[in-house]
């Protein structure tokens, strides 16, 4: 048998470096609060008078799917 073309190397423990005594980790987590904070954004505004959420339009089909259900419920 050969010996393979790229022999596995597996280092010693001085070639290893030692990071337990010196930590790089940040102290802050890294996912930013989530608690508001004193900006609030347009996303949060409620609507003014003259402003009114839009209305979702549900196609007659998806209607009449529901009544179907309800009504095969409603047997039971």
């Amino acid at each position: 048998m050969s010996s393979p073309s790229n022999p596995i190397i597996i280092p010693s423990d001085s070639d290893i470096e030692d990071t337990s005594s010196s930590s790089t980790v940040p102290v802050s987590p890294a996912i930013p609060s989530l608690a508001p904070s004193g900006n609030v954004s347009a996303e949060t505004e409620p609507f003014e008078d003259d402003e009114t959420a839009p209305t979702p339009q549900i196609p007659p089909s998806v209607v009449l799917e529901f009544s179907r259900i309800r009504n095969s419920f409603s047997l039971l």
